[in-house]
């Protein structure tokens, strides 16, 4: 598994990077290599923490059907009996499953000023992510049963996850998921001190850019999103710690969840053009179709994450790196790849 690794660093120049190869059972193979500054001297190692961004989303998603699994939620549900308060009409016709595949009409994101604002909002972030809710289901649904990929939409299950428990979102996500599988290092946001920086692009997804600092309050260049996207993809964590989520979906039944809940995260929506099923990609068609069952990936332009789950569900191959560029996500695949065959 090294040699891919280094190949990888030669070609692409990323300051340092992650893997894992993840069996259904038994120990994980964990290698990392590189610096956690780049053109720094203090190496990354196989216990540092990395941000996945969106390959959080999964997470989300097995939040919400271990509670479905209780009867306390129903994937079906209609979006607009989550919350409180005047929902536009369209959204009696949208469920909680179409917002988890992004088929529910959402925006994509906040809009850019909300954004910009949350990074100082000093209200609860809970408050936040309410008030996010109640305006954006004053407005109509969007063409509705169309594919739109919306880290809003998973803002708003966080949402209805806290008002239905009373809890923050990152609460909830710790109580249901992190926990039982004894997950210890996930955290929300950057990692802190001593733990590899993300690297932005220098210009528009393109270019070797600096490290940011975990701390750095720049509007311009956040070290991460802003905390009220935590359901969308804000978690850090060890590979070994991920690696334990990760056998959720590898051939091990009973694990967390049952068959028929990990069916429908990785199912893709009927007679849609698409084929995101909920925190994952399923091949249904092209080069990937007979290599891989299930793909996700994640940034937030300082970091990228991949993982890939093999085509007989027995292992699966995780990758993270502290470069943001947009070349990041077609290599870090070809890694996974590669440490799937390896």
């Amino acid at each position: 598994m090294i040699e891919p690794v280094e190949r990888f660093r030669a070609r692409s120049g990323a300051p340092g990077v992650a893997v894992a190869l993840v069996p259904a059972t038994g120990p994980v193979d964990v290698v990392a290599r590189g610096e956690r500054v780049r053109g720094g001297d203090d190496p990354v190692t196989p216990d540092d923490r990395w941000h996945i961004g969106s390959c959080m989303k999964a997470m989300t998603a097995v939040t919400v059907a271990r509670f479905a699994e209780r009867g306390e939620l129903d994937w079906s549900a209609p979006v607009a009996s989550l919350f409180d308060g005047d929902a536009d009409a369209g959204w009696r016709q949208v469920t909680l499953a179409d917002v988890l595949v992004h088929t529910a009409g959402m925006p994509a994101n906040p809009t850019a000023d909300r954004m910009r604002a949350a990074l100082t909002d000093p209200a609860p972030v809970t408050a936040q992510r309410a008030l996010l809710a109640a305006d954006t289901l004053a407005l109509p649904p969007s063409e509705p049963g169309r594919f739109r990929y919306s880290n809003l939409g998973y803002t708003l299950v966080g949402a209805a996850l806290e008002r239905m428990t009373g809890k923050p979102f990152e609460d909830v996500l710790t109580d249901e998921v992190l926990r039982p599988l004894g997950i210890t290092s996930g955290g929300f946001g950057p990692p802190g001190d001593g733990q590899p920086r993300g690297h932005r692009a220098r210009w528009r997804g393109f270019g070797r850019g600096p490290a940011i600092e975990p701390d750095s309050t720049s509007l311009t260049y956040p070290p991460d999103n802003p905390p009220l996207l935590s359901p969308a993809g804000r978690l850090h964590s060890t590979l070994g710690d991920w690696a334990l989520f990760m056998r959720t979906f590898l051939d091990q039944p009973g694990r967390l969840i049952g068959p028929e809940s990990i069916e429908r995260i990785c199912t893709p929506p009927a007679g849609v053009a698409t084929q995101q099923g909920m925190g994952w990609w399923i091949p249904t068609r092209g080069p990937l179709l007979d290599r891989v069952a299930y793909v996700q990936q994640g940034s937030n332009t300082r970091w990228v994450a991949t993982a890939a789950v093999s085509r007989d569900r027995s292992r699966a191959a995780l990758v993270a790196c502290n470069d943001g560029r947009t070349r990041m996500f077609g290599s870090t695949v070809r890694l996974a790849l590669d440490v799937l065959d390896s």
